[in-house]
């Protein structure tokens, strides 16, 4: 059995001419299209061709990202532009394309070559060499057809072929990845030269074999300046050859290998050789020359300058002097801010902070050198006010700020337009006001040192704040309300009572807070106003008392007749403490704690005892008298409901029928009438409660079933 092994060719080429000043027009695609580019179709093989209109699929321009499916490289040189050249395609069937170009090589040219870079792959059925897939350069004089000595390369598909790389493709094709090799055309001096390079399938029409072509122009530097000060020069050859060998340019003396290296730049024009060897089987080896110039460049961009530009910028010259070995240079000046010229060796900078200016001298080699001149500020002072906020309420704090850093040394000076300062901080420049009044406010700040001054000002809105106020009594008693009474203002209500709770939010003229407990009590509010402002915290204690004890003190057992003095007593608690016994008008002197009455006729007599505060304790008792024909009634009564003296009526009837007793109000109106001695009145008249004050009685009674007798008089009602 016959084992056969496939190979695929890709050809990717790029050229260089050394000794042009730039590329012939098209070489290298980059106008997208075949421009300049005869091309070619045919069959292989050998290869034999026509010249036709460019074919789809088997002549193509290339761009993009895109890799090659076998080899996984790029399907354009990375090292050129963004087009190459497609030849043929992975089709099978012996066919054949090329593409030529036509190159003018210039008069006195001693030196011209052309660097081509290609990679392959091919199938490789393994047929006899004739047969195989295959890829040609050739290079020819195009008015002779002569071939250009060691300018013919043909790359027929081979599993030996050295520098190749097995795909990962089945039936497992192998592939050159992007190379280089050379062509001299330093004997063409003067004429045009044919380029062209051809893909074949194999001659059996069974396998393929395609390819990519590309030129660069600017593979190698073939001149070049170093700077002198640089004190190193890197020499790089074209990529893609197999080595590389560095020489003088008479060979006589080796500096090293490799594509590139480094070499102590020459003080005087150099030119150095590099012999480059393409891999074998593809071209021939071949010398580039290069060469380098040094170049000394100095400048010094002038001496450091002191300003003030606190108050606005300044302006100051520079003068910056530049020299170069080889040329008169040219100054770029960077940053450019505030400079009236930045290619120039003089300019004008104009400034408002420390600024280092880097000038850099340029000669006509490209050599570079900067210095840097300092444009100082100093001693600057800065400011950038501002406030922790821009809208506060009346006497709230508010930090301004200066948020600018300043020299040790540093003096601030505020107008703080009639905000009270509560705290001052001298090193950063930050004090705290606060405003009673509200509107707009303007905070000045004057930074100062011995040279320098700048002003800065900040606005500050003040926003009304509500007044928290209300009136109550300082003091209290247990068990009677006390009233509190809150200033009206625009906003919402929030208070805090102890052992009391306000749950309106709202304004309410009054309430009245009673404590059943002694002691020290906090009332307090604040209000919110609509614009967010927070009251004051108004509060205040108020203090309850016990109401004082009240106990009336009499002889036990004391019998009382009509016209006996009555002496009542209580305890005697104080200077801090007053007496009122009821009803008046039995006393001489009712506010004392001892009195003494005539009494006329059994009565309720109450005590009210009243300390500082107007805390009051009560207490009332009934003082009867034994009488034979006359019927007691009380000057007074009092219908609280309390269950003592609540009625008036007689007080004694052991020994007595009533027969008429009448009320009359002041008017002369009847208010009672009864013949039932238990009855009495209960101060009302129709079902209402009458009015405090004095009423008349009349009364019409039979004592001991013999004696009638008639009486009337006044009395009152207490309430």
């Amino acid at each position: 059995m016959k084992y056969t092994l496939s190979l695929i060719l890709l050809l990717f080429i790029s050229f260089q001419s050394y000794c042009q000043t730039g590329c012939e027009p098209n070489i290298d695609f980059e106008q997208g299209n075949f421009n300049n580019w005869v091309l070619f179709t045919g069959n292989c093989c050998p290869i034999s061709v026509t010249a036709t209109p460019p074919v789809a699929g088997r002549h193509s321009i290339t761009s993009g990202t895109g890799v090659d499916p076998y080899g996984g490289f790029p399907v354009i040189d990375p090292l050129n532009g963004v087009y190459s050249l497609k030849l043929g395609n992975n089709l099978v069937g012996g066919e054949a394309e090329a593409a030529r170009y036509y190159l003018h090589v210039p008069t006195g040219s001693s030196n011209y070559s052309l660097i081509f870079r290609y990679a392959v792959v091919f199938e490789d059925p393994g047929h006899d060499p004739e047969d195989q897939p295959r890829f040609e350069v050739r290079a020819f004089d195009s008015a002779t057809g002569n071939a250009i000595t060691c300018a013919q390369y043909t790359y027929v598909a081979s599993s030996v072929l050295p520098g190749f790389k097995q795909s990962n493709i089945s039936p497992g094709p192998i592939y050159k990845e992007w190379s280089s090799a050379s062509v001299d055309l330093s004997t063409m001096n003067g004429k045009t030269v044919a380029i062209e390079f051809a893909n074949g399938d194999c001659a059996l029409k069974g396998h393929f074999g395609y390819s990519y072509v590309d030129v660069n122009c600017a593979l190698f530097q073939t001149y070049g300046v170093d700077c002198l000060n640089g004190n190193l020069t890197s020499l790089s050859g074209p990529p893609g050859y197999q080595s590389y060998q560095w020489w003088n340019a008479g060979f006589s003396m080796f500096y090293g290998n490799g594509q590139s290296i480094q070499i102590a730049t020459p003080s005087t024009t150099t030119t150095f050789a590099v012999v480059v060897t393409p891999y074998p089987g593809f071209g021939c080896p071949d010398t580039l020359y290069t060469t380098r110039k040094g170049a000394d460049v100095t400048v010094n961009a002038g001496k450091d300058t002191t300003i003030c530009t606190t108050n606005g910028a300044k302006t100051v010259q520079l003068n910056a002097i530049g020299k170069s070995s080889i040329s008169s240079p040219s100054y770029t000046w960077s940053p450019t801010t505030g400079l009236s010229c930045i290619t120039c060796s003089n300019p004008m900078a104009t400034v408002s902070t420390t600024t280092n200016y880097v000038v850099t001298v340029t000669d006509s080699s490209k050599c570079t050198r900067t210095d840097t001149v300092t444009v100082i500020a100093a001693p600057s002072v800065f400011t950038d006010l501002t406030t922790e906020k821009d809208t506060v309420c009346e006497n709230e704090e508010v930090w301004i700020k200066n948020m600018k850093s300043n020299p040790i040394g540093t003096q601030f000076f505020w107008n703080t337009d009639t905000a009270k300062i509560t705290d001052v901080d001298t090193v950063r420049g930050y004090v705290k006001v606060r405003w009673a009044g509200i509107g707009l406010k303007n905070v000045i700040l004057r930074v100062v040192n011995s040279e320098c001054e700048i002003i800065d000002t900040v606005s500050v809105y003040v926003k009304p704040r509500p007044m928290a106020s209300f009136d109550i009594k300082q003091h209290g008693c247990v068990g009677f309300p006390l009233e509190l009474t809150p200033k009206k203002d625009i906003g919402t209500y929030h208070w805090s009572i102890d052992e009391q709770t306000i749950t309106d939010t709202i304004y309410k003229n009054k309430y009245y807070l009673t404590w059943n407990t002694k002691g020290l009590k906090k009332v307090s509010y604040t209000l919110v106003g609509i614009n967010g402002c927070v009251s004051n915290t108004f509060q205040t204690n108020v203090n309850i008392h016990d109401n004082p004890i009240a106990k009336i003190e009499r002889k036990e057992n004391e019998k009382i007749c009509a016209g006996d003095v009555v002496n009542l007593q209580t305890e005697n608690k104080g200077s801090n403490y007053t007496y009122d016994w009821q009803p008046a008008i039995y006393f001489e002197n009712n506010n004392y704690y001892k009195v003494a009455y005539k009494m006329e006729v059994p009565s309720y007599v109450k005590l009210n005892i009243i300390d500082l505060y107007g805390c009051v304790g009560s207490d009332s008792i009934y003082v009867g008298t034994d009488l034979c024909c006359k019927v007691i009634l009380p000057d007074a009564f009092t219908p609280n409901g309390d269950g003592r003296n609540d009625l008036y009526k007689c007080i004694n009837l052991q020994n007595h029928k009533i027969h008429t007793f009448i009320i009359k109000n002041r008017w002369g109106q009847t208010v009672f009438e009864t013949t039932n001695g238990q009855e009495g009145w209960d101060g009302t008249f129709k079902g209402k409660p009458q009015e405090p004050g004095s009423y008349i009685y009349y009364i019409k009674y039979i004592c001991y079933d013999k004696e009638v007798i008639e009486n009337k008089g006044i009395f009152y009602l207490i309430r």
